[in-house]
């Protein structure tokens, strides 16, 4: 199936205002029909079985209809808000364009409709927050050993919060690269980030990137830094 063919053969269709909207109409509720029959047959159930999970019950033959594209009766927010807790799932409703629109109507694969329950999914929700987790500590251990290098209070009460950010991250790429450093404040080229007073920055320099490790350049973005201001 030549697919692009299609999605421009659509697209020239999309040009004309009526045809949009039939279309959209048409497309959603085909998509919900395609996909609830999905969910159902993923889990095992039969229409009947489907119905009984849903709260209140739901007659079969209302699941037959809630299925058939082809169906006058059209199923409600609230209808679908009922399936999805049945099925343990989310639920999203939102606006988007049209040329997200003309890509998923080439995906006619059922498997992808399917959809894991909550609980099928919480073991990987679970270790993938843990993993976000630890990543969030070791970046926060890091800055908060440079900002101890800088001296946070002053730091952030001369400058206020943004901008002595900027410092933090200027300093970092002069402890990577060797810079130098001022007793009282940092002043950065471009082109080199020198600052005054190198026999005053060496030690600092030793004694922070230690602290931040072998990963201190990656980490806090050195390669970013292409000017500070003052």
């Amino acid at each position: 199936m030549n697919t692009a063919l299609i999605k421009h053969d659509l697209l020239q269709s999309l040009k004309d205002r009526e045809f949009r909207e039939a279309f959209q109409l048409e497309n959603v509720y085909t998509n919900i029909c395609f996909q609830i029959r999905a969910l159902r047959e993923q889990r095992g159930k039969s229409q009947k079985q489907l119905g009984r999970m849903i709260k209140p019950i739901m007659a079969q033959e209302r699941i037959s209809i809630l299925e058939d594209p082809n169906a006058k009766t059209k199923p409600t927010l609230a209808t679908l808000l009922r399936i999805a807790d049945a099925f343990d799932v989310g639920l999203e409703v939102r606006f988007i364009p049209f040329s997200t629109v003309l890509q998923r109507s080439t995906e006619t694969d059922m498997m992808g409709l399917q959809v894991k329950s909550f609980d099928e999914e919480l073991a990987n929700l679970e270790a993938q927050l843990e993993s976000e987790l630890r990543a969030a500590a070791r970046k926060e251990q890091q800055e908060d050993a440079l900002v101890a290098a800088l001296g946070s209070s002053a730091g952030a009460e001369v400058y206020g919060s943004e901008i002595f950010a900027r410092k933090q991250q200027a300093m970092s790429a002069a402890l990577v690269h060797g810079g130098d450093r001022d007793e009282n404040r940092f002043d950065f080229i471009s082109q080199g980030h020198r600052v005054r007073g190198r026999e005053r920055f060496e030690p600092a320099r030793q004694g922070v990137l230690p602290a931040l490790g072998a990963s201190a350049g990656t980490a806090l973005r050195v390669s970013q830094i292409s000017a500070i201001s003052r």
